[in-house]
């Protein structure tokens, strides 16, 4: 069975009447109390212009109370959008509830319900996407951690139903400034080097009926940062891998880890030349043999961090080339395993070691985990080119975290340590952009609060588009 969505008496198009009314309520508050920054209309603007031709101020307080009251003004309607609200929810609650008995009638579980069958059924709306700038960091910092932001959206619609087309990034984002601040670093009791405490902040928010929706997140969270001293965490910027700051050897072997390729002393060793710490681990060529190492996940012997199914992780390593020049050849994969060698979907990336400097560079991978993990799962460090033989290159910092979300629907963040420990008032900015933004996502958001509670709907844009927004009127 599958729920009408367009057409007489579809779910979308009944929404779709009740959406278009609420805007039309919302053109009207904006006439009275502008948001934008600068307007023609609105009884502030009308006032000053009528100060500036009559060259008087009216000596009535008639018009001066109705500019101090112009948002109680434009707010008079929020009773009625309220309703209209309260009538959306009851339209997407029975409809689907009728087609499909739902566990409970509410509305997240009406929305995952839709998402299930719009994917099921190859039905779309319109694509709703955004953009994340590059990181700004504030000259005055001390410390030179980095700030990663992602946008990749989860998998799981419903019972572990993934996408049948991937959506790209999560659709109720707020397009805002999110701005890091170290709020607590070594010298605060409990705060390791390199796992600093940081203050995430996003723009003011307002409330899904207030004419000045959406806007910013309101976000105010506090995050780790992540760290190769950290060993087989759990909880979000918190390093899963042990002895991936590569510290402790033995045997030139980095214990923990596993060498299912290469000879120890002979293609790896321990370097003292490191991002963090003291050592580091050299990787050594001899133009054929294409060295590997493995670190078993849930395991006494590995580490005993594990990977979550359907989870933002950040996969990131410090690499430079040892000794004066990049090697003329050499290609490193990072990656997770299963036990038969079949990489986890996404879950790898490359490092062109021609490329390299005498510098640590940061390569990585913000990717979400496939919906199911095996029990045997490993990381692996393993190169697929040869490097060019007497030439050797140089790994630090292997760190896997799972990214804070800031919310359901929202972005996540992770923060890098560097190779300098960052102070308390270190500061980063992150700008969110739209770069689309589908009408129907948009009201979806506003009247069941999607940003909240991480559902959306299958999205597409041209010819795949299903629902259109047009059927807001």
């Amino acid at each position: 069975m599958a729920v009408t969505l367009t057409g007489t008496g579809g779910l979308f198009t009944r929404l779709g009447k009740l959406f278009g009314l609420a805007k039309t309520i919302r053109t009207h508050q904006q006439a009275i109390a502008p948001t934008a920054a600068t307007s023609t209309s609105g009884v502030r603007t009308i006032y000053s212009v009528f100060a500036s031709t009559t060259g008087t101020l009216p000596m009535a307080s008639d018009l001066v109370r109705a500019i101090s009251d112009e948002d109680v003004v434009a707010d008079a309607s929020l009773t009625t959008l309220a309703g209209i609200k309260s009538a959306a929810e009851r339209a997407l609650i029975e409809m689907v509830d009728a087609d499909t008995k739902l566990p409970a009638k509410t509305v997240p579980d009406a929305m995952r319900e839709l998402a299930f069958q719009m994917n099921r059924d190859g039905q779309k709306v319109a694509v709703t996407d955004f953009t994340v700038g590059a990181t700004s960091y504030n000259a005055a910092n001390t410390g030179n951690a980095v700030v990663v932001v992602s946008l990749e959206a989860p998998k799981i619609i419903k019972d572990n139903v993934v996408f049948a087309s991937k959506v790209a990034s999560q659709p109720y984002v707020r397009a805002e400034t999110l701005t890091f601040s170290c709020a607590q670093d070594t010298k605060t009791a409990g705060v390791a080097s390199g796992s600093e405490r940081w203050q995430v902040t996003g723009d003011r928010s307002f409330p899904n009926l207030d004419r000045r929706w959406r806007a910013g997140s309101g976000t105010a969270m506090m995050m780790t940062a992540t760290c190769g001293d950290q060993d087989g965490g759990g909880s979000a910027g918190v390093n899963l891998l042990t002895n991936s700051d590569f510290e402790v050897f033995e045997s030139n072997v980095p214990i923990n880890w596993s060498l299912a390729t290469g000879t120890a002393g002979t293609h790896i060793q321990s370097s003292t030349t490191s991002q963090r710490g003291a050592s580091s681990l050299k990787i050594i060529g001899d133009g054929s043999n294409l060295t590997r190492l493995t670190q078993r996940l849930n395991s006494g012997t590995g580490t005993y961090g594990k990977l979550k199914g359907d989870t933002l992780y950040l996969i990131s390593c410090w690499v430079r080339a040892d000794g004066g020049a990049a090697p003329l050849a050499g290609v490193l994969r990072v990656s997770f395993r299963d036990g038969t060698d079949t990489v986890l979907s996404g879950m790898t990336f490359n490092v062109d070691l021609t490329l390299l400097s005498t510098s640590f560079v940061r390569y990585g991978l913000a990717v979400v985990s496939p919906v199911n993990i095996p029990d045997e799962a490993y990381m692996v460090v393993e190169l697929t080119t040869a490097i060019t033989s007497t030439q050797a290159v140089l790994i630090d910092e292997l760190t896997v975290c799972e990214m804070a979300r800031l919310a359901p629907g929202g972005p996540g963040v992770a923060i890098v340590a560097g190779s300098t420990d960052s102070r308390r008032g270190d500061l980063a900015t992150v700008a969110i952009s739209n770069n689309a933004i589908g009408e129907m996502n948009l009201e979806l958001d506003r009247m069941f609060g999607l940003y909240e509670s991480g559902i959306f709907l299958p999205s597409g844009t041209g010819t795949n588009i299903t629902v259109a927004d047009s059927l807001i009127s």
